[in-house]
């Protein structure tokens, strides 16, 4: 039951696959974190506006330790092999313990759009989350608009289940929402072999 597996989160595992290193994010990545949080163009449809300054971004890495702390916080950095600096983060947004089952999100530093990094770091998130967790299903919401994010989903065999409309705020403004999915046997069937280690 992923109720008692929550806890693990307080000494967050690192993740790892052919090319990424999924580990917890450290107050010294400041400025790896300021780089992809301050682009407009990354947060475009996301709900959280750019970080203004490095402040923010300390801040940021402040709450983000205190809540590792706790167990309370399911994100993990996203670094390359070889190559410790944090490009994005990955991880489970929300956890509904009555369904069994969590919400994945994703974040990636612009200038590595469009290699894999983000799909390969789900991929890794979502064997996480079925084998180790015990879900029963894994689910991701994402403006519309954001074709990135749907491409990400489809390569992590994820599959649209529905639009729910006006039901988020996102930078002041009501946006609908689109929904995908995949279920632990839909898992099984398909996505086994994905991470190493």
């Amino acid at each position: 039951m992923v109720k008692s597996d929550l806890k693990l989160f307080k000494s967050i595992p690192t993740l790892s696959t052919e090319r990424i290193v999924l580990r917890r994010m450290e107050r010294k990545d400041v400025d790896a974190v300021y780089e992809y949080a301050s682009d407009p163009e990354v947060s475009r449809y996301l709900l959280w506006y750019p970080h203004r300054d490095i402040f923010d971004s300390r801040e940021y890495l402040k709450i983000v330790d205190r809540k590792y702390k706790r167990g309370e916080f399911y994100d993990w950095g996203i670094t390359l092999v070889g190559y410790d600096k944090v490009l994005g983060t990955c991880g489970f947004t929300s956890f509904n313990v009555d369904e069994n089952s969590a919400e994945i999100g994703y974040v990636l530093n612009r200038r590595f759009w469009g290699n894999g990094i983000a799909s390969e770091s789900a991929r890794a998130v979502i064997t996480f989350g079925f084998e180790v967790l015990g879900l029963d299903l894994i689910y991701a919401k994402f403006i519309p608009e954001n074709k990135g994010s749907r491409r990400v989903l489809e390569k992590c065999h994820m599959h649209y289940d529905t639009r729910q409309h006006s039901s988020v705020e996102c930078k002041g403004r009501m946006v609908d929402v689109d929904v995908y999915s995949i279920s632990r046997a839909e898992y099984e069937l398909i996505c086994k072999g994905y991470i190493n280690g």
